[in-house]
């Protein structure tokens, strides 16, 4: 059985149903233009995303990067552009999904934390992603004005606008493996197991701060749509803990930034719609981003006192 998973234009991926129940997925870009955009909802994705999609699991695999899975890749064919993929965690559903029902694990945060921080640690062990060094800061240029400069362009609030800006004037680069697209879409959970997938954005040159951001910001976004303050303050912290105590030497090179990009988050998945968030929540939200984006970067507070405040913990 053959069944898409996701059909945008040009830009499909399918799940293959065997008969002893096995699922692998199915990703192909033969006939996406060669200029695509990376990270552009309204753009195709560029082909050569599968290539570097592959590249990172590769990686991945080679190197012992703690207990979280991510797919083996099956076949890849550089004619056709077709990368078949297997399954993260049969049976089990994304981090989204658990966070919409409240649901916020400790133990998943807690080695989320210890698995970015090694993946993040990895240096010059990772090779480039996109062909070369000079591509892989493109990559993350791209990334980086996607998630700042360009998002400011939608605003009103002139606050938010300005520190998006000043966000990406401040973001460094750092060498390692950054995910980029780091959102609880991409995490999948199942028992004792944990994944993440989608690797397409991936580039060996980053600001970690983006990362570990982004996934903060939607836990935030979770805690605060489901009223589940303070088991989502307890993932945050035991997220925060475990990142931290993996990245002594890094940790105090991005931690600055980290509410930044919590805050970018937020914005995005109002902007983008990606939610099912009602107006005054909507409102709230922007409020929550504007204080990450602004105040947060003057407080004395660690970042755990900063998480709290804004999942509303008491």
């Amino acid at each position: 059985e053959l069944r898409p998973v996701r059909s945008e234009k040009l830009d499909p991926v399918f799940v293959a149903r065997y008969l002893d129940g096995r699922q692998v997925f199915v990703k192909y870009a033969g006939d996406t233009a060669e200029a695509g955009t990376m990270g552009d909802p309204r753009s195709l994705k560029p082909r050569k995303r599968l290539f570097v999609e592959r590249r990172a699991l590769v990686t991945l695999q080679r190197i012992e990067t703690g207990s979280i899975l991510v797919p083996d890749v099956l076949f890849f064919d550089k004619r056709t552009w077709t990368l078949e993929l297997s399954e993260v965690c049969p049976g089990g559903r994304t981090l989204a999904e658990a966070c919409a029902h409240g649901v916020f694990d400790v133990e998943v945060a807690k080695r989320l934390g210890q698995w970015l921080a090694r993946c993040h640690g990895l240096g010059d062990a990772v090779p480039p992603l996109w062909g070369d060094d000079a591509a892989d800061r493109r990559q993350w240029a791209r990334m980086l004005a996607l998630r700042t400069v360009e998002a400011a362009s939608a605003l009103s609030d002139s606050a938010i606008h300005q520190r998006l800006h000043e966000l990406s004037r401040d973001s460094v680069e750092v060498r390692g493996l950054l995910h980029l697209d780091l959102s609880p879409k991409n995490i999948v959970i199942a028992q004792e197991a944990v994944g993440v997938i989608d690797w397409e954005s991936a580039s060996s040159i980053g600001d970690p701060a983006c990362d570990l951001g982004w996934l903060l910001g939607s836990y935030v976004i979770g805690g605060r749509m489901t009223s589940a303050a303070r088991p989502c303050r307890a993932a945050l912290a035991a997220l925060i803990r475990a990142y931290r105590d993996g990245t002594p030497l890094l940790w105090p090179h991005i931690a600055d930034r980290v509410p930044g990009f919590a805050g970018a988050a937020i914005v995005a998945a109002v902007q983008q719609r990606l939610l099912p968030i009602d107006p005054c929540l909507e409102t709230e939200l922007l409020g929550t981003a504007r204080w990450l984006l602004t105040d947060a970067r003057t407080t004395k507070a660690t970042l755990e006192m900063i998480m709290d405040h804004v999942t509303g913990a008491s």
